[in-house]
């Protein structure tokens, strides 16, 4: 693969602590620099990693030439800036969902990438589940015939953020695996959600989708529900593909079903006319997932989209289509759920 790739991470709060332990151990990456505002943040990292260079400075890391990556794991509002600072100062530049707050900064952003011949990564984290890839694979395959609906939560306590609401800090993962698992954009959304612990930062948050094709879904997200989940369902009209993403409970069930079509050739037959009953419903296949971490695949695939110069699944011209979807939601939810038409 020829020499490291020297890489630095900003921001080693919950999420950038992750990227520090998981870069740290993915082959052909190097983690050289450390950036955080909080002194006594760097200390805890410089425990643990006493080897990599700490700096509160994030223009020391712009203007190091050794350093040919950066991680931004920043709170939303700041990924725009910080991302644009280190594609113009010529570095391959991986950000934390969700891209951008705006459509035309995420455009802004790949067209940027582009013109620099830099990579643009965005932590979409699940769509490096082998999981995943395996219910793309099986949707691909056409058994499931025409798709009808996707249904997806992302449930739990905790990780209450003060700058950004559930919507932009939750949806970014299904929504992107939504588009990676059907290829097909979504065009309309309508979302509603409600602010019971913060004044106009929504904890909970129902939207619902029209895709192209005629499919519709729903995402749900919650910061304040009794159960974990991350859950989604894709309903075709012979099959159905369910995942599971939680780390210790990961697995992916297919299922097939069947209706039957009545002839009113009884009374009784004549009385059910009015349902359509399901001749058989049966689980075809249950994948369960292994230990490997989605996220060390990430960063894996981020390594191997630099030296190859192919995009990965989660390149940021690939995301613009979450964040489309986003955009519009956020539109719609401070409009009460006034369906929002998504940037093209």
């Amino acid at each position: 693969m020829g020499a490291e790739i020297q890489a630095a991470v900003i921001g080693a709060g919950y999420w950038g602590t992750n990227l520090i332990r998981v870069l740290h151990n993915t082959d052909g990456m190097w983690l050289k620099a450390v950036c955080d505002a909080r002194p006594e943040i760097l200390q805890e990292v410089k425990a643990r990693y006493p080897q990599v260079a700490l700096t509160q400075s994030y223009e020391h890391i712009l203007r190091n030439p050794n350093i040919a990556a950066v991680l931004l794991a920043t709170p939303p509002a700041t990924h725009y800036q910080l991302a644009r600072a280190a594609l113009a100062a010529g570095k391959h530049v991986w950000v934390e969902k969700p891209l951008a707050l705006a459509y035309a900064e995420g455009r802004e952003l790949v067209a940027l990438a582009r013109d620099r011949q830099r990579l643009l990564f965005v932590d979409e984290t699940f769509l490096y589940d082998p999981l995943v890839q395996q219910a793309r694979a099986i949707i691909m395959t056409g058994v499931l015939g025409k798709i009808y609906h996707v249904s997806s939560e992302r449930t739990g306590m905790g990780r209450i953020r003060r700058d950004s609401n559930v919507w932009w800090n939750s949806a970014p993962h299904d929504l992107s695996v939504l588009h990676y698992l059907l290829d097909v954009p979504v065009i309309r959304v309508s979302a509603t959600g409600h602010a019971f612990l913060q004044s106009r930062i929504e904890d909970v948050v129902w939207a619902s989708l029209r895709l192209a094709g005629e499919i519709s879904a729903h995402v749900y997200v919650n910061w304040l529900f009794p159960e974990k989940k991350a859950s989604l369902v894709v309903v075709g009209e012979r099959g159905m593909v369910e995942y599971e993403g939680r780390f210790d409970k990961r697995r992916l069930i297919r299922s097939e079903y069947c209706l039957r079509q009545l002839i009113k050739t009884s009374r009784v037959e004549a009385a059910c006319a009015n349902l359509i009953p399901i001749e058989n419903t049966d689980v075809v296949e249950v994948i369960h997932g292994d230990r490997t971490e989605p996220l060390l695949l990430a960063c894996a695939a981020f390594r191997d989209s630099i030296v190859s110069g192919e995009p990965a699944p989660s390149s940021g011209q690939s995301s613009l289509r979450t964040l489309a979807a986003l955009e519009a939601g956020a539109h719609s939810l401070a409009q009460h759920g006034m369906w929002k038409d998504c940037a093209a």
